[in-house]
């Protein structure tokens, strides 16, 4: 007989990855309008202070979500039924709501403290730090359960509506004399109110007290091995962000912060679009439960790291192009050009180590993913932030500190695909074949 073909291949990927890119355009030219407004005022040490916000806000907000995301998408594979799938989105969304705007609260509370001692600047934007993680928690939820449902082009409609939004209320906000970090933090949050309307709006997921409560013990169990996994990757991040903020030189730290800020578009708009588009389809195709199906994922998984490297020379075509356009984010000069290789290095690992982590999740199997990250950290800590701190102004301490950065990740990375991919869905797969 012969096999049966799901819809769930590659072509889907790639056809899913070009939605999310398009939806992600919008998002990415936001970042780059602001970036244009502001990167001219920002010093160096705010540049660093941005990068290190965005870093604890990652860290502390993937905490508050408790692996809710991956914990979702699974519910929807094993929930039958549109009601029950909708009731616990309603409680998801009310349930981590809350736990943003209180991890929101512990950033900024630990943000003021630093400030007072003078260990941190930027004390205006600490105020929007809860509406702006609260915010960001229950549109994650929202906009995984539309991934799942594949009502894409939802998705890329909003992203274009919601340019004209942030740009107006970026210009307004200037006119009325915000400016710097506030200016881009103030318009994000204004702009994310309209987007959670529009989302819940567009779903229609009913009555939020009307909710599944009982969804969220089971969800919140299935998705901390996960979530733990995942922090102490971001966890690894902001520790060589924090470390780049108070031990390097004020030059270092600007490049690092600029050439942070320049790649996150481009972040968005390739790596991030692609794992997006991965995710479900890898789900789904594990779902099906066969291993027709899980031989595929093995190759769309090879596939989709084939395609994440394609991101180093379009990335650096991205840097040559931004720096160019955008005044005031010189990446020329020194060390600059070989930081903005180690940022987009570390970006492109993220990505093919997150392929490699959903044959981990399908296989639940979670302490390998944990013990390769917590090694990432100790190296981190011990070839980064410990070479930082003893020699700062060493210029071979700096080029040893870069050729780290962009090398670190991926040491995780090889680990994952020489050994623990393969096995763990090669397991996978005897444990579908007896079950079907």
């Amino acid at each position: 007989m012969p096999r049966r073909r799901t819809s769930h291949g590659l072509a889907h990927v790639l056809k899913d990855w070009g939605y999310f890119a398009l939806a992600a355009l919008p998002g990415a030219l936001e970042s780059l309008l602001g970036l244009g407004m502001v990167s001219k005022e920002l010093s160096a040490t705010a540049f660093g202070e941005w990068v290190v916000l965005l870093a604890a806000v990652t860290v502390v907000g993937a905490a508050s979500q408790l692996g809710m995301k991956t914990a979702y998408m699974q519910a929807v594979v094993d929930f039958a039924g549109l009601a029950r799938q909708r009731q616990s989105l309603r409680a998801g969304v009310v349930f981590l709501s809350a736990t943003g705007f209180g991890a929101g609260l512990v950033v900024a509370g630990i943000l003021g403290i630093l400030a007072t001692f003078g260990a941190w600047g930027s004390v205006e934007v600490l105020l929007l730090l809860p509406l702006s993680m609260g915010l960001t928690n229950a549109q994650m939820l929202l906009v995984t359960d539309l991934r799942i449902r594949r009502r894409l082009q939802w998705l890329t409609a909003m992203s274009v509506v919601q340019l004209p939004i942030f740009a107006g209320v970026l210009f307004l906000l200037r006119d009325l004399g915000v400016g710097g970090l506030l200016l881009i933090m103030g318009s994000s949050a204004i702009v994310a109110s309209v987007r959670l309307a529009i989302l819940w709006w567009i779903i229609s997921p009913g009555n939020p007290l009307r909710a599944r409560w009982g969804f969220i013990g089971p969800a919140v169990t299935l998705g901390l091995p996960i979530m733990l996994g995942l922090l102490i990757k971001y966890a690894s991040d902001a520790t060589v962000h924090m470390s780049v903020l108070w031990f390097a030189p004020q030059d270092f730290v600007g490049d690092w912060g600029r050439a942070q800020r320049v790649l996150e578009p481009f972040n968005s708009l390739y790596l991030l679009a692609l794992l997006m588009a991965w995710g479900p389809n890898a789900i789904l195709m594990a779902g099906e439960r066969s291993a027709v199906e899980v031989e595929r994922l093995r190759r769309g998984a090879l596939r989709v790291l084939g395609l994440c490297a394609l991101g180093l020379p379009l990335g650096l075509v991205w840097v040559a192009l931004a720096t160019q356009w955008l005044e005031g984010l010189v990446l020329t000069q020194g060390l600059g050009p070989w930081v903005a290789v180690a940022v987009l290095s570390r970006m492109m690992a993220f990505c093919a180590i997150s392929v490699a982590n959903f044959g981990m999740v399908i296989a639940r199997e979670y302490r390998p993913m944990v013990m390769v990250y917590v090694v990432e950290w100790g190296l981190s800590i011990g070839l980064i932030s410990t070479v930082l701190a003893l020699s700062p102004a060493s210029d071979l301490a700096l080029g040893f500190v870069v050729v780290m950065m962009g090398t670190i990740p991926w040491l995780a990375v090889a680990w994952c695909y020489g050994y623990l991919s393969p096995r763990l869905l090669g397991l996978h797969a005897s444990r579908t074949m007896v079950s079907s």
